[in-house]
């Protein structure tokens, strides 16, 4: 008698767990599939935005205070549009989606009239939170490892310590940037600015 009390309570602290356990996961599953829902109409709702746009730019960069221009950008038929006329002589910063990987794209207008583009990710401390650039004066720097480059150069120099080139070209009134060439450089920026 007293061995069939045991197993009698032993099966009855298992169902209790069992159940217990139950309603833990179908709460965790209707988090997971709540935040999965969220995450998409964010992606839908904010493919692209103009991260300069939303910053004040104070002008101070002799100070060495970050500053960055505003440009109009769009997507349309498979590019990343920016118009030229919006473009001037701070380095605009235009986020990008790739498929939940937040990206940016980094553009600038010479004295010239040659806009320069990269992705603001550096090429050797791609990998790091911190590898992206912000602009001090007539000069970008890597958050990571601190190295200076003047914004002319942007996009202009391959391999080392230096922003991603990204092919752009223009029409006269836009530069364009296929987003196919931005998807697949997504890598670079899995963990770009996670966690800061």
């Amino acid at each position: 008698m007293r061995k069939k009390m045991i197993y009698a309570m032993i099966a009855a602290g298992v169902m209790t767990a069992g159940l217990t356990g139950c309603g833990e996961k179908k709460a965790e599953t209707e988090t997971v599939q709540t935040e999965a829902m969220q995450t998409e109409t964010a992606q839908e709702n904010a493919v692209i935005q103009n991260e300069s746009a939303a910053t004040e730019n104070t002008g101070d960069a002799a100070k060495g205070e970050s500053t960055s221009g505003s440009a109009d950008a769009t997507l349309m038929d498979g590019n990343l549009q920016v118009a030229v006329d919006s473009l001037g002589d701070q380095v605009a910063f235009i986020d990008y989606d790739s498929n939940g990987t937040a990206m940016q794209v980094m553009l600038y207008k010479d004295a010239d009239g040659t806009v320069h583009g990269a992705l603001n990710t550096c090429q050797v401390c791609a990998g790091s939170p911190y590898a992206y650039f912000e602009q001090e004066g007539n000069e970008v720097v890597c958050q990571n490892c601190g190295n200076h480059f003047a914004v002319e150069a942007i996009g202009d120099v391959h391999g080392g310590c230096n922003p991603v080139p990204l092919e752009l070209s223009e029409d006269g009134e836009q530069v364009l940037i296929e987003t196919a060439s931005l998807d697949e450089q997504a890598d670079a920026f899995a963990n770009w600015k996670k966690g800061i």
